[in-house]
């Protein structure tokens, strides 16, 4: 499990806690009927009410009352404790969702420029826009699959101890009805995944409709071929692979919903022509059975949930490590006052792509005074853009050497020297606040 990993390793003693408390309230939750089948006795083929001690409390007349205190205490505790384990974690993933989205903001910062232009802004906005909450929702499932996982396995211990014909019979189920179900699960784990990648598309296409609203203007060919193929078709695609996936998997846990009721209707109509049973062991069966179809059901209605967080947990990280990180010191020092800068064989390479060599740029040799007025002229894809990114250090050269008067740049000291550029480009971007010198 990917997500409780990320949580045990984020907040070890907190999670530990939660899931401490929570496998305790499942335990106390799957005793419940027990404490029922107690309070009735069955001395008889039918079922009746033995002569018990009772109390009366005020208005109130309680029958059995040593076993009932013992009951509403169990349910007391419960609440008590379910309630806190699922606070724990709730505030455990909100906590893993900052840090994820810190994580995003830092790895970005530390980035070389070139590998953000390959990479693309949608697909980094939508990662952290629709990812790091699907992996949030998915985290806040844990307690509650917890919970019921803990409840059904001790009602299934108490299946043993009624009865252990039945026992395998519910097992035998069990198993027929994981793989019945884990296989439709599977096709649309896939139909999410592969919807999630058109939403990547999408994403880019919402950014060309907003960023070349001007030039789409002006061309209505144009819009109406950028509408269909980088908008509408997308959307066609995400609506087929996410109607797909949704009818697999409403379909799959209705079937999953219902398990326990056919495995009642094969013990009651079956099972006891072949087995001898009671009728008291027959109706604490089917109260047991009845009993595990709600935790059943939460972890069915609960799997497409840490399905989808799952696959953005590693789309998450696939993004991330995608991106490589400028090994530089990032401590800011001062540099001493300059009058030339000045290029020495400078080189530089764009990464290649698969077979295709990158583009790249040199080797240039070129000084500059400070003060000097310099155009930069050539045809398209003559390299303007890299030399100029080259010049305001967003690009590291990969051969030469660069100087600031006689000072080498290296990555001891590429920060500092970057704080005293100043470059405004033609797809700059216009902050919502003015960042103030401080």
């Amino acid at each position: 499990m990917n997500l409780l990993k990320l949580f045990s390793e984020s907040y070890p003693n907190r999670v530990f806690i939660s899931v401490l408390l929570g496998a305790i309230s499942g335990i106390l939750y799957s005793g419940l009927i027990p404490f029922v089948l107690m309070s009735i006795e069955s001395p008889t083929p039918g079922l009746q009410l033995a002569e018990v001690p009772h109390a009366r409390y005020g208005l109130l007349e309680v029958a059995n009352y040593k076993l009932a205190a013992l009951f509403f205490l169990a349910c007391t505790f419960i609440l008590i404790m379910r309630s806190l384990s699922e606070i724990l974690l709730q505030r455990v993933a909100t906590d893993v969702a900052r840090k994820l989205r810190v994580s995003f903001y830092d790895k970005i910062s530390r980035t070389p420029l070139y590998a953000i232009e390959k990479m693309g802004s949608s697909k980094l906005v939508a990662s952290v826009n629709l990812d790091v909450p699907r992996i949030v929702n998915g985290a806040r499932a844990l307690p509650l699959l917890l919970i019921n996982l803990v409840t059904l396995v001790g009602m299934l211990g108490f299946l043993v101890y009624l009865n252990g014909e039945v026992f395998k019979m519910v097992m035998i189920a069990i198993a027929f009805g994981i793989l019945a179900y884990q296989v439709p699960m599977y096709f649309g784990n896939k139909l999410l995944t592969r919807s999630r990648e058109y939403r990547d598309a999408i994403q880019e296409g919402v950014n060309g409709l907003l960023s070349g609203a001007k030039e789409l203007k002006l061309d209505a060919q144009k819009r109406a071929y950028f509408h269909q193929d980088a908008l509408l078709s997308n959307e066609k695609n995400i609506l087929k692979n996410e109607k797909a996936a949704q009818s697999v998997l409403i379909s799959t846990i209705n079937f999953g919903d219902l398990i326990c009721f056919f495995v009642i209707g094969a013990l009651c109509f079956i099972f006891v022509n072949y087995h001898s049973i009671s009728n008291s062991e027959l109706v604490a069966v089917i109260m047991a059975l009845l009993y595990v179809t709600g935790p059943i059901a939460v972890l069915l209605n609960a799997l497409p949930q840490m399905m989808m967080a799952t696959i953005s947990y590693k789309k998450f990280n696939t993004l991330l490590n995608e991106l490589p990180e400028e090994e530089i010191d990032y401590q800011i020092s001062e540099v001493p006052s300059w009058q030339t800068l000045r290029f020495d064989n400078v080189e530089f390479a764009y990464p290649s792509d698969q077979d295709e060599a990158g583009f790249a740029v040199g080797p240039i040799d070129l000084t500059l005074k400070r003060g000097e007025i310099v155009f930069i002229v050539g045809s398209n894809g003559s390299g303007k853009s890299t030399l100029s990114k080259l010049l305001t250090l967003h690009y590291q050269a990969v051969g030469g050497h660069i100087y600031f008067d006689d000072a080498a740049l290296n990555n001891a000291n590429i920060e500092s020297y970057r704080q005293g550029i100043s470059a405004i480009y033609s797809n700059y971007y216009l902050f919502a606040k003015i960042l103030k010198d401080l």
